[in-house]
Formats: C-alpha cells, structure tokens, sequence
C-alpha cells in the first residue's frame, strides 16, 4: 500500500498529499517510537516507572571534577518531578555552578509543589565549592535555608 497518492488540484496541478491509510500508519508508528523512547529511557537514564509514588526517589550524584557531565543529572530530576528526591553527593570532589544552579532550581520546583527534596552527603570538597559560590556551607542541610 502506497503511503502517498497524487491528487489533482482544480487547475491540473498535481499536488502531494497523504491519503488516509498513510496517516493512520504515521499516527501508529508514532506511538510505537513513543513506548520505545520511554522504555529506552527507563533502561537507560534509571527512571523506573512514570506513575507517582510516595517512595523517595534517591539518586547519587557523580562529579569528579567541575567538568563533569550533569545529563545524568537532568535525567534523572525530569523522570522523578512527582516524587520526593534525595540527592547523593558523596562522590562530589568539587561543586560546579552550573550543577549548583541546578540544585537549587530544583529545590525550589520540589518545595513549591510540597514535596521531599534532600542534598545528603556533601563532601568537604563539596562544602568548599558553596563557600566560594556564596553559599553557607550547610545550605543543603538546615531545613531553615532550603
């Protein structure tokens, strides 16, 4: 079955147009790379399940330098926007501003929508790098501040 047929305008220009069964095929096929995308990014970005829990979602942060790449990150705080968050900084050797940034976006985002959000862990390195910021170094662990 041809997925495009000819038509032909009044003034015998002919025009490309998709007939119904190609449309219906397109609407089809495009659900089915939706379930893919979503199941590829279950598999690989951690995002378990996209139904709203009550259970904290934790992931650990990993930086080993400024330079490391946040989309692990990004990820991981778009797939879990419905649920409480625990943010692991343990592997943190130094904050980068752009992932404090980060941070505190969406710690802002978690609170005004009344849920959990926690940055646990925070490594020396890590507490340097908010000095240096302009953050006190316990800005992620008073309930007061955050």
């Amino acid at each position: 079955m041809p997925k495009f047929k000819l038509v032909f305008a009044a003034k015998s220009t002919s025009i490309l147009a998709l007939d119904r069964g190609a449309r219906q095929s397109n609407v089809k096929a495009r659900s089915l790379l939706l379930a893919h995308r979503l199941e590829t990014c279950r598999r690989t970005r951690g995002c378990e399940s996209l139904t709203m829990t009550t259970e904290t979602q934790k992931h650990i942060l990993d930086l080993p330098n400024a330079f490391s790449d946040l989309e692990p990150l990004i990820a991981f705080l778009r797939g879990a926007h419905t649920q409480a968050v625990e943010i692991d900084c343990s592997n943190v050797a130094v904050m980068p501003s752009r992932c404090l940034q980060l941070l505190l976006s969406a710690e802002q985002q978690w609170r005004s929508e009344g849920l959990g959000f926690s940055v646990a862990r925070i490594t020396e390195g890590c507490r340097k790098s908010l000095t240096l910021l302009g953050l006190e170094p316990t800005r992620f662990e008073d309930e007061e501040t955050a």
